[in-house]
């Protein structure tokens, strides 16, 4: 990415979007820890957790 914050530059564009959403999908794994830490995406992972917020997963309440 060089200089740039994003793939897209300044902002997140769909490549960003689409790598965070899956990298996101498995967030809280052992493979999410082995890739921040094994990688250099995170200084980019936590300025797309910025940008795009927290999840907005919606819980169903009758779901265990």
């Amino acid at each position: 990415m060089g200089k740039r914050d994003f793939l897209g530059g300044s902002a997140p564009n769909l490549a960003d979007l689409a790598a965070f959403g899956v990298i996101r999908a498995v967030q809280n794994t052992d493979t999410f820890y082995d890739v921040l830490e094994h990688t250099d995406i995170k200084p980019w992972w936590f300025r797309m957790v910025e940008t795009v917020g927290e999840s907005a997963r919606v819980v169903d309440p009758a779901q265990p």
